[in-house]
């Protein structure tokens, strides 16, 4: 089944990333994914202006997002849509850092929407991950989210949805996924590690919706490597 934009249902739309583009942060980035676009920025480990953030055995997370004027309403109001992006961001990005390292300290995240055409909470996600990378702080592992939608039927899925395929789904998924090696095989699989799920589903719906995920971060994970990989690749 084509989709309107002509993208097969498990295909993504095509994605562009830089990174450095925020000079006063220690580290930014930028994701173009179709007409979605995010910009993030990290800075950090800072002292903290308020005591709620001073965390006595490791540093604590802050997530700042800022919706421009043109971004789309997606069915919340855009105050909803900014808590949900925050709640979801500073739950995956607190399993990835090495927070112990920084005791007292704050990390903090600031996300600007420059524009939503679907999958926000996924572009969100990874485009914070590139920042983190840019900045060169410790990390566990570099996670990746991917969204996706069901129609009315469970086996009926849409990788990277856009605002108009969630408007119309079922159900509406993003998944923060962790690569783990596979012995030593050189092979990765995906490992769950946070999930947001709306609409109408069931059980085996969604678990057909982590299945596909995990396939298509594999693709996501590669292309954070490529661009980090050029970032730190010599000039001729």
């Amino acid at each position: 089944m084509m989709r309107k934009d002509l993208r097969s249902p498990l295909q993504s739309r095509a994605l562009s990333s830089e990174l450095g583009v925020v000079l006063e942060a220690d580290g930014s980035a930028q994701i173009t994914m179709g007409s979605s676009k995010i910009v993030a920025s990290v800075v950090g480990p800072t002292q903290p202006k308020y005591g709620r953030h001073e965390l006595f055995d490791r540093a604590s997370i802050d997530v700042e997002v800022e919706l421009s004027s043109s971004v789309a309403n997606n069915g919340m109001d855009k105050l909803q849509q900014k808590k949900n992006c925050e709640s979801f961001l500073k739950e995956s990005l607190a399993t990835c850092i090495e927070l112990q390292q920084f005791p007292r300290l704050l990390i903090l995240f600031k996300v600007l929407v420059v524009s939503n055409d679907g999958s926000m909470l996924a572009v969100a996600l990874n485009t914070c991950v590139l920042a983190l990378l840019d900045a060169g702080l410790p990390m566990k592992f570099v996670p990746n989210a991917v969204s996706l939608c069901s129609k009315n039927t469970a086996t009926e899925l849409f990788l990277d949805p856009s605002l108009e395929e969630e408007s119309e789904a079922a159900a509406n998924y993003t998944f923060t996924i962790k690569p783990v090696p596979v012995n030593n095989t050189g092979n990765v699989e995906g490992e769950l590690i946070v999930s947001n799920c709306s609409g109408n589903f069931s059980m085996d719906t969604v678990n057909t919706a982590i299945s596909a995920a995990m396939e298509a971060s594999q693709v996501a994970q590669a292309m954070m490597r490529s661009v980090v990989e050029a970032k730190v690749a010599p000039t001729v």
